[in-house]
């Protein structure tokens, strides 16, 4: 609906973000929505909880890891490809090369994130970016 962190989120609030939204848009769509992205990759185990009830096959967050057939289908990580990737970059990522740097800067990324809380994490990395957002 408006993509908040959902592991921020009330109960109700979860609700409307995950099941009402899927639910208005397969009426627009006119056909089922399998899969949920969550927005920023933030989740928790009441995300994972209400995006099984609401009949989304699989969820996908924001952590770097590769899936393999023992990944768990509502935990999908991703593997981030911008814009500005060199493509030599590109090339070793969709090899697996240098996938431990990645990993070790997301689990850095994520503790931080753990340790400071949402908003926090963002007026910190927006700082130290430049940039001026939520």
């Amino acid at each position: 609906m408006t993509h908040p962190y959902l592991s921020d989120l009330p109960e109700p609030e979860l609700k409307r973000e995950i099941l009402d939204a899927k639910l208005q848009i397969e009426q627009v769509l006119g056909h089922a929505i399998e899969h949920f992205s969550c927005p920023g990759g933030r989740y928790d185990r009441r995300t994972l909880e209400m995006a099984r009830r609401a009949g989304f096959r699989t969820v996908a967050n924001s952590r770097f890891h590769t899936n393999c057939a023992e990944t768990s289908r509502y935990e999908l990580g991703r593997v981030a490809v911008l814009r500005d990737m060199p493509m030599e970059e590109f090339a070793d990522t969709c090899h697996g090369r240098g996938l431990w740097k990645k990993q070790l800067q997301d689990r850095t990324r994520h503790s931080v994130r753990r340790l400071l809380g949402n908003r926090a994490y963002d007026r910190a990395r927006g700082a130290l970016l430049g940039e001026t957002r939520r």
